[in-house]
């Protein structure tokens, strides 16, 4: 777990990938459970840095092809900045 914000009724998780066996991706889900967004992409393992507020987030990537990118994203998972 990430981030929990019962406020806006969300967490943020990471998890492993759905479409390969390795690597670890960032998720938002409602506390409902009725929504789950993806918020990082591309292969890899993502490690995640959120800011104080929630709203944005700072996405390092790493696999074997490429040895490190970072990416800064909102928390809908839209990116920003490459």
């Amino acid at each position: 777990v990430l981030r929990l914000d019962e406020e806006r009724g969300w967490i943020v998780v990471t998890g492993g990938a759905k479409d390969y066996a390795i690597g670890l991706h960032a998720y938002r889900a409602t506390l409902d459970g009725k929504s789950v967004v993806q918020l990082t992409e591309g292969r890899g393992t993502h490690r995640i840095t959120l800011n104080a507020a929630g709203d944005l987030l700072l996405d390092a990537v790493n696999h074997l092809e490429n040895p490190g990118e970072t990416w800064l994203r909102r928390a809908d998972g839209s990116t920003v900045r490459s």
